[in-house]
C-alpha cells in the first residue's frame, strides 16, 4: 500500500479531533461508542489521482454532487472516543469522494486502520458538509455528542418546543447568547444514521450553528472541531444551570428579553 502524505494542518486537525474526543470521554457524553466527528480536510492530503482505485471503494445511496474530489477526516463506525483519543489514527479514516460524488475511497494508506468504515451517522456528515460547501464560508468541522442536560431537557414536556428551549437557554448565562446568538435548532426525535435525520438537521442548519436531537444528542458545526465543542458546551451548561435552579426548588429568574436583545446588538 503506497504511503499517503498529510500536510501539518491535517496533523493539527486530528490532534485536535483527538483532544476533543478525550474531554468528551471524560465528561460522560460519549458512552460506549457514541458520538462522531468529520472535518473537511481537502488540499491537506497528497496522493496521486490515479491511485485511487487500490483503496477500498462505497458507493453512496446519494450523490453528493456538491462533495466531489473532497477529502473528508471522520471517526470510524464503532469506534469509542477514549480510543480515538489515545489511538487516533486507529480509530479515524480519511474517505476521499470521486470524481462525481457517487461515493468515496477510504483511503487507510500505511498509517490509518485499514479495516475502519466511516460512522454510522455519515448520511447526516455529508448532508451538513455539503451545506457548509455551498455556503461558502470557513466551517469545516462536524460534531456530535451527547451532553447530558441538553437531551434531559428534551425529556420534560414543554421543552421539546424550540421558541421556548430558546428562551429558557439564553435567559440563564450572557455566554449562551453571545456565542451563539442564532440560538439552537430543535430536531424531534428520528432514527439515528437515516436519511431523513439527515435533512431535518440540514434544513435546521441553515439557520443554526448548534442543533439538538431531541431525547438524542446535539451537533454542531465550527471552523475546526475545538469551536464545534465550544458551541455545544457553553449551550449545555446553560442547561446545567436551569437543573441547578430547579433542584433548590426555583424555577429560574433569568435575563429579560430586553437583556438579551442588548447583548446581540453588542456582541
Amino acid at each position: 500500500m503506497e504511503s499517503i502524505e498529510l500536510t501539518p494542518t491535517a496533523k493539527h486537525h486530528i490532534a485536535d479531533v483527538a483532544l476533543v474526543a478525550g474531554i468528551l470521554w471524560e465528561r460522560g457524553w460519549a458512552v460506549k461508542n457514541g458520538g462522531n466527528i468529520s472535518v473537511d480536510i481537502t488540499g491537506e492530503v497528497d496522493i496521486r489521482t490515479n491511485e485511487l482505485n487500490q483503496f477500498p471503494y462505497k458507493p453512496l445511496e446519494h450523490a453528493y454532487a456538491d462533495l466531489a474530489q473532497m477529502f473528508l477526516l471522520v471517526t470510524g463506525a464503532g469506534t469509542r472516543m477514549r480510543d480515538v483519543a489515545n489511538q487516533p489514527f486507529d480509530n479515524i479514516c480519511i474517505i476521499r469522494f470521486s470524481n462525481d460524488g457517487t461515493g468515496y475511497h477510504i483511503i487507510d494508506g500505511d498509517v490509518f486502520n485499514s479495516r475502519l468504515i466511516p460512522t454510522s451517522e455519515l448520511p447526516t456528515h455529508l448532508a451538513i458538509h455539503q451545506l457548509l460547501k455551498r455556503q461558502g464560508g470557513t466551517q469545516k468541522a462536524v460534531l456530535h455528542t451527547h451532553p447530558d442536560e441538553l437531551i434531559a431537557l428534551t425529556l420534560i414536556p414543554g421543552f421539546s418546543d424550540e421558541s421556548r428551549l430558546n428562551k429558557m437557554l439564553f435567559s440563564v448565562q450572557p455566554e449562551t447568547v453571545i456565542a451563539n446568538p442564532d440560538g439552537v435548532g430543535l430536531v424531534q426525535y428520528i432514527l439515528p444514521g437515516t436519511e431523513q435525520l439527515a435533512e431535518k438537521t440540514v434544513t435546521s442548519f441553515q439557520h443554526h450553528q448548534i442543533i439538538i436531537w431531541g431525547k438524542h444528542g446535539s451537533i454542531a458545526v465550527g471552523e475546526d472541531v475545538l469551536e464545534a465543542f465550544d458551541l455545544i458546551d457553553v449551550v449545555n451548561k446553560s442547561a446545567q444551570l436551569v437543573f441547578l435552579c430547579r433542584e433548590a426548588g426555583y424555577i429560574p429568574q433569568g435575563l429579560t428579553e430586553q437583556q438579551v436583545e442588548e447583548l446581540k446588538k453588542k456582541f
